[in-house]
């Protein structure tokens, strides 16, 4: 069905004259497709590429070309398409026996449909709340998680995942490069030019809303950068773990920690040290449980002083931190973290709860007004609980669970060693960053975030994999 799709979108992108650009990355796209359904295993690489730098070629042809949201959604829909044909190729690699895909295998899938239906029925946070974008925000979501089942199906041990990520690695050091050199020489003409045109509402609002904007590199917003934290966490554990281009990937480490430094969101700054503290509780039961308690607790005590911190404990803490330096105004001011703290204010009111949810529409957009709303929210929960209501949050913290107490158990299992080491890694990237996205913003829509996020996770199942071959072995 995917790859009947493709063959449709094809023809569609062929009958559409659009030139310049545009029509560069459509005959692109066409050779990502037929790669992918011929050859799978190699295609990966090239959806990974052109998830990358698809941001990049949409402003080139935007601003070389027709500024319309015709060519915006023409040339960000590539990567969904490859997808789509990578599934398909995948299929028929299936039916000829060429690969082996076990129940499990299939049952992978059911992560991109979860993420698809929930962003069907409105669960993006911001960016409009149109039937079409709806239906994109639904196919990027779960487009990128099949990442995981074709880890699965085609990498028959770790070292191949490893290379995979970072391959990744290599193509979006560059844009960690550019990065730097924005904050240092401003932001291109061509840049400006498509902030201003309005065709993406969350990128424009960050360039145009505030005095110096944050710095994004080849990326399609600011926002987006922060997958360079996922990044520079794998290259961490890279040059620990493994001996091969050692000193490169620790060069390369340098170059995104600075790019991330340099974009003063302190989140995505302090993620690399949350990712890696999460990989070493992890590799044990009992270091995993406090780890999630100390979280917890952590959490209930910022929903219960929100209200104190945005009245004046935000204003005392900036007091106490004041710097004359123009990054330690951006990045030590806590004053930005009222967006997220408004959210987290709305959990401790007694009418942002009911059963099965009010529908009453949030405000999450980037406009001042919104933002100093009491109906304004920046998270994932306060969306669920209007949608869906107290037992569809509940639902899906029971559901995550369960998953991530199976995701825990196969890596609790491994054996001290390097296998155990990397599946560590791996959760302690792929976890924490989606618990972060439930409070604090949603990454399952940027590209490459989401990307980045579900390539770490697949790491989990090449190890099961693994060592189920491994096992297989030994008894025959």
């Amino acid at each position: 069905m995917a790859f009947f799709i493709s063959l449709y979108a094809i023809a569609i992108i062929l009958v559409n004259p659009t030139g310049g650009i545009a029509g560069l990355s459509k005959l692109l796209t066409i050779g990502c497709i037929l790669i992918g359904f011929f050859n799978p295993r190699v295609g990966l690489f090239f959806f990974v590429a052109q998830a990358v730098y698809v941001d990049l070629f949409k402003r080139v042809g935007v601003y070389y070309g027709a500024v319309s949201m015709q060519t915006v959604q023409e040339i960000l829909i590539g990567p969904l398409l490859t997808s789509c044909a990578l599934n398909a190729g995948l299929l028929v690699q299936i039916l000829f026996g060429k690969v082996k895909m076990p129940l499990f295998g299939w049952s992978l899938y059911g992560i991109g449909v979860f993420l698809g239906l929930y962003f069907l029925v409105g669960g993006a946070i911001g960016g409009g709340d149109s039937l079409n974008k709806r239906l994109f925000n639904a196919g990027a979501a779960s487009a990128y998680t099949t990442v995981i089942p074709l880890c699965y199906a085609f990498f028959r041990e770790p070292r191949e995942w490893i290379r995979f990520v970072s391959f990744q690695v290599w193509l979006v050091v560059p844009s960690a490069g550019w990065a730097i050199w924005q904050y240092f020489n401003g932001f291109s003409d061509m840049e400006w030019a498509y902030a201003r045109t309005g065709l993406s509402i969350v990128h424009s609002g960050q360039m145009l809303l505030f005095e110096k904007p944050r710095v994004f590199g080849f990326f399609g917003s600011a926002s987006a950068l922060g997958c360079l934290s996922i990044y520079a966490a794998f290259t961490l554990w890279r040059v620990v773990s493994v001996r091969e281009w050692r000193w490169v990937y620790a060069c390369f480490s340098l170059v995104m920690i600075a790019a991330l430094v340099l974009s003063t969101q302190r989140s995505a700054l302090l993620s690399p040290l949350i990712f890696l503290t999460a990989a070493f509780f992890y590799k044990d039961r009992l270091k995993t449980l406090f780890l999630y308690a100390s979280g917890f607790l952590f959490f209930i005590l910022g929903i219960f002083n929100a209200t104190w911190l945005l009245d004046e404990g935000l204003e005392k803490i900036n007091q106490a931190i004041a710097t004359d330096s123009e990054w330690g105004r951006e990045v030590l001011m806590v004053s930005t973290f009222s967006d997220r703290l408004r959210g987290w204010e709305r959990l401790s009111r007694a009418d942002s709860w009911s059963l099965i949810g009010t529908g009453k529409e949030l405000k999450s957009d980037l406009a001042v007004e919104s933002a100093g709303s009491a109906d304004y929210s920046h998270d994932m929960i306060n969306k669920i609980l209007m949608n869906f209501g107290a037992l569809g949050l509940l639902s899906i913290i029971l559901f995550g669970g369960i998953i991530a107490y199976v995701f825990h158990k196969s890596i609790w299992a491994l054996p001290r060693g390097p296998l155990k080491s990397m599946g560590s890694a791996c959760l302690g990237i792929s976890i924490p960053v989606c618990l972060m996205s439930a409070a604090g913003g949603d990454n399952f829509t940027a590209t490459p975030y989401n990307l980045a996020i579900w390539s770490s996770l697949a790491g989990v199942f090449v190890i099961r994999k693994f060592r189920e071959t491994q096992e297989l072995n030994h008894l025959s």
